[in-house]
């Protein structure tokens, strides 16, 4: 027995650290990390190694360390060396999947078992005011309030529920093949919670995500959604009922509208040539003026260090406006480089084609097969082109290479 059939322990408790302890779930990826790091030698299990996404993820890891090399600002080696623990991490995963039979099935009700609780002290929440914690609801300026739950202050539960959904659904899978005969339309129907409490967040990427790839489901699982018109009209009244009953939320979804340019929301009633919200007649931006402003600072700041940019994490030591520029291109384009923008836009294009190639004309004929496509579609998702967190961010780096360690376990 190795040690890795100890420490691997630690990583049943992610799905609950990514809630409570941003510093747990680093601690647990650092330690793991480096233990399977040394176990790999200890017990030669190179084989692991000899895949595709090493070879990728090497490249851009020699990338970023240049970068950072020659960046003025040491503290770019924090991110660009750290960096490292994410590549090990996911083989680690690729390895335990691998090996242990058992690990997926307790892992996908580990994190069920989460999930549900959270939805549940949300629906406390956005029932009473406040949550099991006496955390309350959270508003902005207009005095709309929106879910966060265990989140407390921070927007997150929204992001969290949408990028662990792909996990989410391989527990589906698997307490529907446990219990075929019995409340077997439970995991179709929490899916949906999962949607209606990302409504309630406010939180528009996370929504935009959930529903992609839910209707992605929709469309193509033989496992999940079996009658399909059922689910179809289901859904379409639930979120439809939803959005009716909250005017000010559907508003708040429609507001990106207004915000890129579109279209305005109409012109105020004291001043019939003054636009609602202050947004200007007759200009397009990239989802909002600020969204816009970023990409130029950033492709400014990309004429002025061509190569490998001003290293990682540096964009709010050149423009004191933003922590980065909400967008996984713009920052690499600004931080890291020309080498690195193409590999990142070769990796988005390969996955990309690869979606459009199997929704459109090739049929899923096994429970891999359709897990496999769920993590192509959430991996494209999360390379789109749209507002993003910072590329660095270990929370949204953690539940990415968490999941892509399970993606190539599907894949090989």
């Amino acid at each position: 027995m190795t040690l890795i059939n100890y420490y691997k322990q630690l990583i049943y408790l992610i799905p609950i650290s990514l809630v409570i302890s941003n510093f747990a779930t680093n601690l647990i990826f650092i330690l793991c990390s480096i233990l399977f790091l040394v176990d790999t030698f200890r017990y030669k299990l190179f084989n692991y190694y000899k895949i595709n996404f090493v070879y990728i993820f090497l490249t851009f890891f020699v990338l970023i360390n240049i970068s950072a090399l020659l960046s003025q600002n040491i503290l770019s080696f924090k991110y660009s060396i750290g960096f490292l623990r994410y590549g090990l991490f996911t083989i680690l995963i690729f390895y335990i999947l691998d090996n242990d039979k058992n690990f997926i099935k307790n892992f996908s009700y580990i994190l069920l078992a989460t999930v549900i609780f959270i939805i549940a002290d949300a629906i406390i929440q956005k029932t009473f005011g406040k949550n099991i914690f006496s955390i309350r609801l959270q508003s902005y300026t207009t005095e709309l309030e929106y879910v966060t739950g265990l989140f407390g202050e921070e927007k997150k539960l929204g992001s969290y529920l949408a990028r662990v959904f792909p996990l989410i659904v391989i527990g589906g899978i698997i307490f529907l093949k446990k219990n075929k005969n019995e409340l077997f339309f439970l995991p179709e129907i929490l899916l949906i919670i999962i949607g209606i409490i990302i409504i309630f967040t406010t939180e528009r990427v996370a929504l935009f995500i959930y529903l992609s790839i839910f209707l992605v489901i929709l469309v193509k699982s033989k496992i999940l959604f079996k009658n399909k018109i059922l689910w179809y009209l289901l859904t379409i009244v639930s979120f439809s009922t939803i959005f009716f009953l909250n005017p000010e939320i559907y508003l708040k979804y429609k507001s990106v509208i207004y915000q890129s340019g579109i279209i305005h929301p109409g012109f105020a009633e004291h001043n019939p040539t003054i636009v609602k919200g202050g947004y200007d007649t007759g200009q397009i931006y990239y989802f909002s003026k600020f969204y816009s402003d970023q990409i130029i600072n950033s492709y400014n700041i990309f004429k002025e260090n061509i190569f490998f940019g001003i290293g990682p994490k540096n964009y709010s030591n050149v423009l004191n406006n933003a922590w980065h520029p909400h967008n996984y291109y713009a920052q690499i384009l600004s931080e890291l480089g020309i080498f690195s923008f193409i590999l990142f836009l070769f990796i988005f294009l390969f996955l990309f084609f690869k979606f459009i190639k199997i929704f459109f004309f090739k049929k899923l004929s096994s429970e891999a097969e359709e897990i496999k496509f769920i993590f192509i579609t959430f991996f494209m998702l999360t390379l789109l082109p749209i507002p993003n967190g910072d590329f660095f961010n270990s929370w949204l780096s953690s539940i990415q290479f968490l999941s892509l360690g399970f993606y190539l376990y599907y894949e090989k």
